[in-house]
């Protein structure tokens, strides 16, 4: 099996002789391109944008825990029931601890860091495979442009998503080198890169099926259908295992470990299914061509300086004229239709993960919509494997100057359009951490006010901007206050119509859930109201409902609900009434 292996070149079944990948000073001007455009899309916003959500859990966690790294390290993962599932994410994220504490740029880096090797592999990998620059290079720009995961760009805990991406493209590209130039060592090295993104965050697990399918297409060069078929189950099966050591680990170890929080996951083909199918819907050009060209419009409207469009007119000119200048001098790929299925089947495996909890809804705009990085990979591929295709076909009939222009005419306004759409996409990021910052010198500025024990909660103040999280509950603005007061006995609750009163205290209760319970002691809870930049005590239920009346309706509060508090305090017992 796999035999005829020449020191340079494989000969397939049909005598078609395939040229050894090799990298020179042109492959590095492609990589250089795409680092400019990623910076482009999103090295603008760096300093721009902080923490959201559970961000501010696992700061906390890390800031109230042990000050050196390895029981730093040792507390979050035993501490954190998303983390001990993933020990990864202990490592990685009480490492970015260490090093930036609660200054978000520092963290940003590192996804942005992460993401750049993402690009780095995938246009390795695709370029051993297919020895084309222009597929190499199509597919790692189409994965940095596709506009259909912007949480992953900017919401840290996502940084651990990015570099499960990373390692299992790593693992790829390690699994086709050590097929293609028959280096054995690299498929250790590819299960271990695999493992590790499994253990960090297994989105990706289901992608072992195109490592499967680059061995089985590098092995159809020199064996028959059979044998290439033993060679890709042979080369799947440690990853199978490492597959398996998840599902043990997770399912069997941690209980014994401690408190774990896992999604119930449940084997129905229906839901699968439709997961599958209302992602290839979401994710298809037939709807990102129209929602790219509404956020467009949308980023107009609100304003943008002429000088980033020229800018972004500047850098999609240049991705247009590499990819025309790849096309003229690059053949055809032999592989294009190999990219195509690889790309298909990237697609639909990517979601089948996601159809185990019907929790996952396919979707553009919200922070669940990093589920989509899997489904940009795939079609990255495909678009990289047809255009590649065509690309050769028309310099074979030597139309070079209409594959300049083709290729112009597409990719120009592509990248023009999805850059400017990642843009839109990021603008309630920025906004969104701009009211935070603003939120936590308040807070910080009544450090001397707020005892141990006291409850601060925060009214007049948007839960979202748009699709960005600012404060929505006791799960991130509870941890803001604590970190901002070095008070890990502090209290915080977002006002929401969640809330539930009576004269004695507030339940704040989610879907039939008491997430907490807010006193009205004396001298104990204070209600903060940004725009005004005022903390205010509160010693009764009237007092708050009279006070968020006035100043808490700005930002989507129900305003029936100052109404149906009173209504709850009419059904409550008064205090002092059980004494009488």
């Amino acid at each position: 099996m796999m035999t005829g292996v020449k020191q340079q070149s494989l000969t397939n079944t049909s005598g078609v002789s395939r040229p050894l990948p090799v990298w020179n000073r042109l492959d590095f001007v492609n990589l250089a391109v795409l680092l400019v455009l990623e910076l482009l899309l999103f090295g603008g916003s760096l300093s721009h944008v902080g923490f959201y959500l559970d961000d501010w859990l696992m700061l906390y966690t890390l800031k109230f825990g042990p000050s050196d790294f390895f029981h730093s390290v040792g507390n979050f993962f035993l501490t954190d029931p998303k983390v001990i599932i993933r020990p990864v994410e202990a490592i990685h994220f009480a490492g970015l601890y260490q090093l930036f504490k609660i200054k978000p740029l520092g963290y940003h880096l590192f996804n942005g860091a992460f993401e750049l090797a993402s690009i780095f592999f995938l246009y390795a990998s695709v370029k051993t495979l297919t020895n084309n620059r222009l597929a190499s290079f199509i597919s790692a720009a189409g994965l940095t442009l596709y506009p259909v995961r912007d949480s992953s760009h900017y919401w840290i805990l996502c940084s651990s998503e990015n570099l499960s991406l990373s390692l299992y493209l790593g693992s790829l590209w390690l699994a086709i080198k050590g097929s293609l130039e028959r280096k054995p060592y690299l498929h250790p090295l590819s299960w271990l890169a695999f493992a590790l993104s499994l253990y960090g965050y297994e989105t990706f697990l289901p992608l072992a099926a195109l490592n499967g399918l680059s061995a089985y297409f590098i092995a159809r060069d020199t064996s028959n259908k059979k044998d290439a078929a033993l060679y890709a189950v042979k080369i799947l099966v440690p990853f199978g295992l490492c597959a398996a050591s998840l599902i043990v680990y997770q399912r069997m170890i941690v209980p014994h470990l401690g408190v774990s929080y896992m999604h119930i996951l449940k084997l129905d083909p229906a839901q699968i299914v439709h997961e599958i199918v209302a992602g290839i819907a979401v994710t298809s050009p037939f709807n990102v061509l129209p929602f790219s060209l509404q956020q467009t419009k949308n980023l107009f409207d609100t304003g943008v300086s002429w000088l980033a469009v020229l800018a972004v007119i500047a850098v999609s000119l240049v991705v247009g004229l590499v990819s025309a200048a790849l096309a003229s001098r690059e053949d055809a790929s032999s592989r294009w239709k190999e990219l195509v299925i690889a790309g298909a089947v990237t697609v639909v495996v990517s979601f089948t993960i996601f159809g185990l909890n019907p929790e996952y809804e396919p979707t553009l705009i919200t922070i669940v919509n990093r589920i989509n990085m899997g489904a940009a990979l795939g079609l990255s591929l495909i678009f990289a494997g047809i255009l590649s295709f065509a690309a050769g076909k028309l310099r074979a009939k030597g139309a070079s100057k209409i594959l300049s222009a083709v290729l112009l005419v597409i990719l120009f306004p592509l990248s023009a359009l999805f850059s400017l759409t990642n843009w839109q996409l990021g603008a309630p990021w920025v906004n969104s951490w701009t009211v935070q910052k603003n939120v936590f010198y308040l807070i910080a500025k009544n450090k001397a006010k707020i005892k141990d024990g006291d409850t601060v909660i925060l009214a007049n103040c948007p839960r979202y901007v748009l699709w960005s999280p600012v404060f929505d509950g006791i799960w991130d603005f509870q941890p803001v206050v604590r970190i901002a007061l070095s008070n890990k006995l502090a209290n915080g609750g977002v006002v929401s119509e969640r809330m539930q009163l009576s004269h004695k205290d507030i339940k704040d209760i989610s879907h039939n859930y008491l997430c907490a319970t807010y006193s009205f002691e004396p001298n104990r809870l204070y209600v903060l109201a940004p725009p005004i930049n005022e903390l205010v005590e509160i010693g009764s239920a009237p007092q708050f409902i009279e006070y968020v009346g006035k100043n808490g309706m700005k930002f989507g509060l129900d305003r029936k609900m100052p109404e149906k508090w009173n209504e709850q305090l009419r059904l409550s017992t008064p205090a002092g009434s059980a004494a009488e």
